[in-house]
C-alpha cells in the first residue's frame, strides 16, 4: 500500500540526516505526525536515505521483538546503511540516467553513419558516373582517388596507381607541371589544353583546383579532364571547310579580274568584237 508525505514532511526527514524514532509521536512536528498516521501501520524507526543535496527514500522500521527500543548502537549502523543506500541509489540512477543518454547517443551515432554512407555512396555513384576524368592527388603528388573516366583518358584502365606518384605514371609533361604548380601553391587554380597520345590521339582541357582544409593548409589538388577531341576536330573542319571556300571563290575572280583589268588598261581597238565577246564569254564561264 502506497501513502504519500507532504514536500514540508519530506524536508524534515531530508534535514534530520539520522534514524527517527516515532515513540508516542509527541516529539515530531504535526505535520510530520499527521502524515505518518497515513503508513499502512506503525513503524518505530524511520531512517532517511538522504544524499548531501536530496532525499531519495525512506526505510521504516518495526518495534523490534517484545518492544524492546533501539540501542544509540543500532541506529548508528542503520544511519550508516541509510548513507550507504542512498548513495547506491544515486548512483543506480545515474547510471540509468547515463546509460539512456549512451544509448540515445549510439541511436543519432548510427543514424548519423547511415546517412553519411548514404550521402557517399551517392557522391561515389556520381563521380564513377562522370563524362569528365577526376583526379585528386596529396601533398605529396602521389594519386589518392581517380574515377574510370580519367583511367580511361590517361591510359591507365586497370593499372594500380592509387598511393603512387603522379608524375610516374602521367602520359603527358604539362599535365604533370600544372598539378605540381597548384599542389605546390604556385597557382590557386590552373587550365590548360593537354594532347595525349596513347592509345589514341585525345585532346582535353584539364582543370586543376588547390584542395585545402579548414586553416588554409595545402592538401594536393583537384584535376579534372574534359574531352574535347570532337570538338577541335570540328573546329579544324570548320578551317578547312572555310579554306577551300575562300581559294574556291579566289581562283574565278582572279581570273575575271584579269580580263577586266585587260579590256580597260588595253588602248581602244586592241581588241577585235570577237575578242571582246570571247573574253566575256570565259568571264562567265567563270561565275
Amino acid at each position: 500500500q502506497r501513502f504519500r508525505l507532504s514536500q514540508a514532511a519530506l524536508r524534515w526527514f531530508r534535514e534530520q540526516r539520522g534514524p527517527v524514532v516515532v515513540g508516542d509521536g509527541s516529539g515530531l512536528p504535526e505535520h510530520v505526525r499527521d502524515g505518518l498516521t497515513a503508513a499502512p501501520r506503525a513503524f518505530a524507526v524511520w531512517v532517511p536515505l538522504a544524499t548531501v543535496n536530496r532525499l531519495v527514500g525512506l526505510v521504516a522500521l518495526s518495534d523490534k521483538f517484545g518492544g524492546i527500543p533501539y540501542t544509540p548502537d543500532e541506529l548508528a549502523v542503520l544511519e550508516t546503511l541509510a548513507a550507504q543506500t542512498a548513495i547506491a541509489i544515486e548512483n543506480a540512477k545515474l547510471v540509468t540516467r547515463l546509460k539512456g543518454k549512451v544509448q540515445l547517443a549510439n541511436r543519432e551515432l548510427r543514424e548519423t553513419n547511415r546517412q553519411l554512407s548514404l550521402e557517399m555512396a551517392k557522391l561515389r555513384a556520381t563521380v564513377e558516373g562522370m563524362a569528365d576524368g577526376l583526379l585528386v592527388t596529396d601533398p605529396r603528388g602521389r594519386v589518392s582517388f581517380l574515377n574510370p573516366a580519367v583511367r580511361d583518358f590517361l591510359g591507365w584502365k586497370e593499372s594500380a596507381v592509387e598511393g603512387e606518384p603522379f608524375r610516374k605514371h602521367a602520359p603527358n609533361e604539362t599535365l604533370v607541371e600544372m598539378v605540381d604548380q597548384v599542389t605546390t601553391g604556385t597557382e590557386e587554380h590552373a587550365e590548360k589544353e593537354i594532347t595525349v597520345t596513347e592509345p589514341l590521339r585525345r585532346v582535353y582541357t584539364a582543370r586543376s583546383t588547390a584542395l585545402r582544409d579548414d586553416k588554409g593548409k595545402a592538401q594536393g589538388a583537384v584535376t579534372t579532364l574534359s574531352d574535347i577531341t570532337t570538338l577541335k576536330e570540328l573546329a579544324d573542319m570548320k578551317a578547312d571547310f572555310v579554306a577551300f571556300i575562300v581559294h574556291e571563290l579566289r581562283t574565278p575572280l582572279t581570273s575575271i579580274k584579269g580580263f577586266v583589268n585587260t579590256l580597260q588598261e588595253s588602248p581602244p581597238d586592241s581588241f577585235t568584237p570577237e575578242d571582246v565577246t570571247e573574253f566575256y564569254g570565259i568571264m562567265d564561264g567563270e561565275c
